[in-house]
């Protein structure tokens, strides 16, 4: 809870004052603090807000370590422009006179709705799993920051509900959240010489982490999973209370909680969420999904929500190149051509699928007739092509991915069953 502050102390030249504290750790506090002069100081260049909050590091009390990590979020928040990562405002050491003289400041943007970690604790004291559709918006809203984050070649490394701040809509309900708190992160290329470093929250933290092994921006994914679990559960997938950190290390490296989580919240948020976060929870890191897989190629109502609204996507390709295996010895290097020759081999193979799926098809057949089912909802036609050209493998994949795609549109006016049962005779007519 917030504590006002009796004597709320002037800060930057009298243009902000300290209102109330609203956090604190190790390396200092954190206050909400107020404007109090609407005019940009022309000495540091700083706008800031009606209302923001301060990060203050404990003067004497911060290590060189502490500083660099503060130097580090200050680096990265700057260069950061996406509208779910915490906008940086500025940063300074506290030139004015009293409590907080000569300490290290950094002022971002406040959001009203608190965390997310405030947000599951009030759904677990009502003992009521959060809605479908704000569960959904925050993991999309959070996986595309992570998204944006690894095409930068960022790692965040303490990805947990204290992290995830929220802001308000007219309900009530967060509407909008905003990744914060990156002052663990590193690039890519700091992480290849410090692959071993044990960072994070032990709660959140990855299996290659906990075993001390390289990792890459799949850690970041797999804490993600983790987060979500917990959302979308209410309950930690790995930690227990008194819980030691060895255990709960072991905890993360050898059990799988999806049974479980299967099991608790299936009949409430479905198959397609429940694969998305077992896909984020894969033990090895190679097999693990990417914030782009969660965004694009997992069919599930996250992916209905990039389309619906327009969420930027960013190619991740260092995250693909650092959990890649080390490539082979020169004696058996693979021939360029044959590569050409299998890439030619698997977008005849896609494309064949699509046309013998009826999804191309002009004047009649029943692509035409998805299509004059659909036709008043591209978007919807859009994903349902490409679910049908990505699990036509398998009969009850398919089946209960269109189901759970359908659902995923419940203000589209889908004339549900006619289109499963369309696809569904038509695709078997097909296999047979």
């Amino acid at each position: 809870m917030a504590t006002p502050l009796t004597d709320p102390p002037k800060i930057i030249g009298r243009e902000l004052h300290l209102d109330r504290l609203i956090g604190s750790g190790g390396f200092g506090e954190v206050y909400l603090a107020v404007r109090t002069k609407l005019a940009t100081n022309p000495k540091h260049s700083f706008t800031f807000p009606a209302e923001c909050v301060v990060k203050v590091m404990r003067r004497g009390l911060c290590t060189e370590e502490d500083i660099a990590a503060m130097n580090r979020e200050v680096a990265t928040l700057s260069s950061m422009d996406h509208p779910y990562i915490v906008p940086y405002i500025g940063a300074w050491v506290e030139a004015a006179r009293g409590k907080f003289f000569g300490c290290y400041c950094l002022a971002m943007k406040y959001c009203e709705g608190g965390d997310l970690h405030g947000f599951i604790e009030r759904h677990i004291r009502a003992h009521r799993l959060p809605p479908v559709d704000t569960s959904v918006r925050i993991m999309a809203q959070v996986f595309s920051a992570l998204n944006y984050s690894h095409s930068r070649r960022l790692i965040h490394r303490d990805i947990k509900p204290g992290n995830v701040f929220l802001t308000l809509g007219k309900s009530g309900m967060p509407d909008k959240v905003m990744l914060g708190d990156y002052g663990l992160v590193r690039s890519l290329e700091e992480t290849r010489q410090l692959v071993k470093t044990r960072v994070g929250t032990p709660t959140y933290i990855s299996p290659e982490i906990a075993a001390g092994e390289a990792y890459s921006t799949k850690t970041d994914i797999f804490s993600a999973g983790t987060m979500f679990y917990e959302l979308l559960s209410l309950h930690r997938p790995f930690w227990k209370r008194m819980m030691t950190d060895q255990q709960l290390f072991r905890e993360v490296l050898h059990r799988d909680p999806m049974p479980q989580f299967r099991a608790y919240t299936g009949s409430v948020y479905g198959t397609a969420l429940a694969n998305v976060i077992e896909a984020c929870l894969t033990k090895h890191e190679a097999n693990r999904a990417t914030a782009y897989d969660v965004l694009v190629r997992l069919t599930s109502p996250i992916t209905a929500y990039v389309l619906k609204y327009a969420i930027p996507v960013y190619p991740e390709k260092d995250a693909l190149t650092a959990s890649s295996p080390p490539p082979p010895a020169a004696s058996s290097a693979p021939d360029v051509c044959a590569s050409a020759v299998d890439a030619d081999e698997k977008c005849a193979t896609v494309r064949e699928r699509l046309e013998r799926l009826l999804l191309v098809r002009k004047g009649s057949g029943v692509g035409a007739r998805l299509t004059r089912l659909l036709s008043h909802n591209a978007e919807l036609l859009f994903q349902v092509r490409v679910l049908v050209a990505c699990r036509s493998d398998n009969t009850d994949h398919l089946e209960n991915g269109l189901a759970e795609l359908l659902w995923a549109f419940p203000d589209a006016e889908v004339p549900f069953q006619e289109v499963i049962d369309l696809v569904m005779s038509d695709y078997r007519q097909l296999a047979e």
